[in-house]
């Protein structure tokens, strides 16, 4: 009876066999009417216990090819219970050979024929498409990838590898679809976002390595650590060499907070994580600027880490340091010793005490020992400055010693301004022979000195500086300076008055006066937003120095009453200067003045080729003085051209040369001299 069952299965079987290759025969003698130009003959073979759809050529069907299907369908009997089926390889209708390492590519000499199928338990359909014709549409790599996994069921898309395949293939595939439940089909969407947001998103870890570089110089140490942690990228550009080149030094830096019993918390350096940072970052210093600091045991702390890790290591890690920029928080005893470096010099701006009685506290003792044996140790030094020591002049005396011994031929640049309280001259800057620029207070200089800058051919500049803290002194005599510019005529003398305070309290800070030297001076600097000159000096600077004056600056946004009307401001005195010093070729001004007294200054000063004006300071009037010596003509076109902002730039533009647009107050405030003062 069970072999009777078996027989009669196998027979219904063969007869649904045969069926179903009629019906396939049939159907490929009527080609489809949307692709006519494709034409496969195939057999369907399916089997009812494992709903594994086979396709083989045409008119050749063998027992051992039906062995081969049934073997390959047990393999993947378990993947469908998962409720997928992979796509099994399609052999194409030529007879070369299938490649047995990736069996999902097709490959064809002359067709290739992709299968997509829909498994139902009723009925399964096969679709056999030509796709020669998709190599003319497009060649693109992406026709020989594979597509890996179709699901069943038809509400959803899942694919991999391919984002719009059916943009590209419209025609020829058919994706078999699987139904998501709610969190899946929130999972994709939110994939989809992201991949979005991706696209349109600005990739700041891909800002290239120079430009990177160049935005963490502009920050502090701990801002640069904290940009490390962004990224692997912005991580590697914390340790390039080039970011390290410049250390600034401040109350801040390297320091942790500690609980004092009398004065509470406050920030003392941490030993270390100064010395994990000079192991790390030591040999990439080029620039050591320390600021003014109000703790001083934290000063002293650093300089004497700094001067060990250069002693401790041959050879010296610090060799490679070419500038020390040192400035030292010097204290007034009017004031309590907590105050901050802003406190005291507000206070020594300001006109509370008289400017001779001021008693000021400057270095010395342990802090000066710890200066002078890390200048020691700075073998490579090129450009030192040191400001506001204000020293006895006991120990001032021994100040450049070490300096001089190691860096006596290979210093370049040399600054020294208020180094003692009084006047004090300092001969060691005759021994620099290689000497290029000089930045030095008027009271350091005198005979001696003054000679040994004459001798000194590779001096080029001489910056003589008056500022808040220093002490008055008279001019060097006329004599001397005559003398001077026998011995060295190519060394240009430049007079610069600096006062970076802002307080207007107490006395008013605008009787400062710059000294004067009876030589001929190239440059006057007024670093001074405070300060305003007094018109007497401007009349004795065009006077003094007709001949030889170039430039005449005023630097700073003004923070003095300004007057608005003509005979109260500096307008008649520039053109007074314009007038008188014919080889004046810069000029900024920071204070109010008329498009008349452009015009003029522009006409009267014939070399000029840079005029800097804030664009706020100007005022649109004719307020000049006539000079009787005008023409008529003259006198209309000035009234015609200052009545208009327009004309006014376009006149000045014609006689300098070039475009001429006054500057706007950040543009002014970024104003510069051309040496650090």
């Amino acid at each position: 009876m069970i072999i009777s069952n078996k027989m009669n299965l196998q027979n219904n079987d063969d007869d649904h066999h045969q069926q179903q290759q009629e019906q396939c025969q049939n159907d490929v003698q009527q080609p489809n009417n949307d692709n006519d130009k494709i034409s496969i003959t195939t057999i369907t073979t399916t089997t009812t216990t494992t709903g594994i759809t086979t396709t083989t050529n045409s008119e050749n069907y063998d027992d051992e090819s039906m062995m081969n299907t049934n073997h390959h369908s047990q393999q993947q009997q378990q993947q469908q219970e998962k409720r997928f089926v992979l796509s099994p390889s399609v052999s194409s209708i030529s007879n070369e050979q299938i490649d047995n390492e990736n069996n999902n590519k097709i490959q064809s000499s002359s067709s290739t024929a992709l299968v997509i199928r829909n498994n139902n338990d009723q009925n399964e359909t096969v679709s056999i498409t030509d796709l020669n014709d998709i190599d003319d549409i497009q060649q693109n790599e992406q026709q020989q990838q594979k597509i890996e996994f179709c699901f069943p069921n038809e509400n959803h898309l899942v694919y991999d590898r391919f984002e719009k395949i059916d943009d590209i293939h419209p025609q020829s595939l058919q994706l078999t679809t699987k139904k998501l439940s709610k969190k899946e089909e929130k999972k994709r969407l939110k994939r989809l976002e992201r991949r979005q947001q991706q696209r349109r998103r600005t990739y700041w870890n891909y800002i290239p390595i120079d430009i990177l570089e160049e935005i963490f110089k502009l920050l502090s140490i701990k801002e640069r650590h904290l940009a490390s942690q962004v990224c692997p990228h912005w991580y590697e550009c914390f340790y390039s060499p080039t970011i390290w080149t410049i250390l600034i030094i401040t109350d801040k830096s390297f320091t942790k907070r500690k609980f004092n019993y009398y004065l509470g918390y406050q920030r003392m350096i941490d030993p270390f994580k100064t010395q994990t940072f000079l192991w790390k970052f030591g040999t990439n210093i080029r620039r050591l600027i320390i600021k003014p600091m109000s703790n001083f045991f934290n000063l002293y702390e650093f300089m004497k880490i700094l001067s060990q890790f250069a002693e401790h290591y041959q050879p010296n890690r610090l060799r490679h340091l070419n500038s020390l920029d040192f400035t030292f928080g010097c204290r007034s005893t009017n004031l309590s010793i907590n105050d901050g470096f802003d406190q005291n010099h507000r206070r020594l701006s300001t006109g509370d005490i008289p400017n001779d009685d001021i008693e000021v506290i400057g270095t010395g003792g342990k802090l000066l020992e710890a200066l002078k044996e890390l200048m020691y140790y700075l073998i490579g030094l090129k450009h030192l400055a040191l400001r506001d020591l204000l020293l006895n002049p006991d120990e001032a005396r021994y100040l450049l010693d070490n300096v001089t011994q190691n860096c006596f031929e290979q210093l370049r640049t040399l600054t020294l301004i208020n180094c003692c309280k009084n006047s004090f001259t300092f001969l060691h800057v005759g021994i620099f022979i290689n000497l290029e620029i000089l930045v030095i207070s008027c009271q350091h200089l005198d005979d001696d000195v003054l000679m040994l800058l004459a001798m000194n051919q590779s001096l080029n500049h001489l910056y003589i500086v008056q500022t808040e803290l220093t002490r008055s002194q008279g001019p060097l005599s006329f004599g001397l300076w005559k003398k001077f510019s026998k011995i060295n005529q190519h060394i240009q003398i430049h007079l610069v008055m600096v006062n970076r305070t802002t307080s207007r309290r107490g006395q008013n800070p605008l009787a400062y006066e710059l000294s004067l030297q009876p030589t001929r001076v190239t440059s006057i600097i007024y670093d001074a937003p405070i300060i305003r000159p007094s018109c007497a000096r401007l009349i004795d600077i065009g006077q003094l120095y007709g001949q030889s004056l170039e430039c005449l600056a005023f630097y700073h946004i003004p923070k003095y009453p300004i007057h608005r009307s003509y005979m109260d401001r500096v307008d008649t005195f520039l053109i007074y200067i314009s007038q008188q010093c014919s080889r004046l070729r810069t000029i900024i001004i920071n204070d109010l003045i008329s498009t008349a007294t452009l015009l003029l200054i522009v006409t009267y000063a014939r070399n000029i080729t840079k005029l800097y004006v804030r664009r706020n300071a100007i005022r649109k009037r004719f307020d000049c003085l006539i000079n009787p010596s005008w023409r008529e003509s003259f006198i209309q076109w000035l009234r015609k051209t200052s009545r208009s902002y327009e004309q006014t730039f376009m006149e000045i533009s014609r006689m300098l040369g070039y475009k001429w647009i006054p500057l706007s107050d950040d543009q002014f405030k970024r104003l510069r001299p051309d040496v650090c003062l």
